[in-house]
């Protein structure tokens, strides 16, 4: 049995919890992998290092032609010049821009929500409710997903095509209210 964060309150909860005891977030198989995921990054370190130490130890070399007088300094010379100085040239450095800062700002907050997304965009906690309320969740088919970040949530609007009651393909739009931990706060419309 191993432990790791909740995504959503941080609390250490088992890897077999189905839910958070703390604030009941879900547990998918998903978030579970990644967390297994995550924890691997420090075995992958200490690896590295056990094989950078072996590979200095295997290669490392003492000079062949070295006796032991080698190791006095060399005579010092009559006459030595002082060191010259040269005029280093000036470093240049760019001004950092108001947009820099916000891209910066950007990037930042996309990592920090990459946890809520799947690589075709789509938001995990509305796929599932939206494949949960379907008739056959099979037939869901993803079209576009977009958000808009209000920093304490996201206002998701996902667009998919799925057979409704009758065996039709239709094409249906929902809006929802996702906290940045990944709850569904609100259904705002459906379409």
């Amino acid at each position: 049995m191993a432990l790791f964060k909740c995504p959503e309150c941080k609390k250490k909860i088992s890897d077999k919890a189905q839910n958070c005891p703390k604030c009941g977030c879900a547990i998918t198989d998903e978030i579970r992998a990644k967390m297994k995921k995550r924890g691997a990054g420090c075995f992958s370190v200490l690896l590295l290092l056990a094989f950078s130490f072996l590979m200095a130890f295997i290669f490392y070399e003492e000079p062949k032609n070295r006796k032991p007088s080698d190791s006095k300094p060399p005579p010092a010379k009559e006459e030595e010049k002082p060191l010259s100085l040269k005029k280093a040239a000036p470093i240049k450095t760019e001004a950092i821009t108001k947009e820099d800062i916000k891209r910066h700002k950007e990037s930042l907050r996309k990592k920090e929500l990459a946890h809520l997304f799947l690589s075709s965009g789509e938001v995990i906690p509305l796929k599932r409710h939206i494949q949960d309320n379907l008739h056959n969740p099979k037939s869901y088919e993803h079209i576009e997903t977009t958000y808009e970040d209000k920093k304490s949530h996201l206002i998701v609007q996902t667009t998919f095509r799925a057979t409704n009651a009758f065996g039709a393909i239709v094409k249906n739009r929902v809006t929802a209210k996702v906290s940045v931990g990944g709850v569904i706060l609100e259904i705002i419309s459906t379409e």
